[in-house]
C-alpha cells in the first residue's frame, strides 16, 4: 500500500516544471519581495490589459493616418493627371477628392 503523503518523483518533477512555466509567465520574484503568486498575476494581468488597450489605440491612430495617407495620394495623382493635360500651366490644378 502507497502512503498518500509521500509525494512520488514524477508528480514532483511534474509540479516544479508547472511552477517553473508560472515564474517564466509572471516574471521572477525579486529579491528581498515577499508578493503572493495571486498579486504577481493580479499585476500580470493588469499589464496585458494595459498592453492590449495601448495596441488597440495605436492601431486606430495607424488606420487613420493611412486613411489620410490614401486620400493624399488621391489628390496627387489627380493633379499630376491635371498638369499632364493642361500642357504650358505652370501650376497644376488640384481637386480635393469627393466624399
Amino acid at each position: 500500500m502507497v502512503d498518500s503523503r509521500i509525494v512520488q518523483p514524477e508528480v514532483m518533477k511534474a509540479i516544479r516544471e508547472r511552477l517553473m512555466r508560472l515564474e517564466t509567465l509572471i516574471g521572477h520574484e525579486k529579491e528581498g519581495e515577499e508578493r503572493s503568486i495571486i498579486n504577481r498575476l493580479k499585476e500580470a494581468m493588469e499589464n496585458t490589459e494595459r498592453a492590449e488597450s495601448l495596441y488597440i489605440f495605436l492601431a486606430t491612430k495607424s488606420s487613420k493616418q493611412l486613411e489620410a495617407a490614401e486620400k493624399t495620394i488621391v489628390i496627387l495623382k489627380r493633379a499630376i493627371t491635371n498638369s499632364s493635360i493642361g500642357v504650358g500651366t505652370s501650376k497644376p490644378k488640384v481637386l480635393e477628392p469627393n466624399e
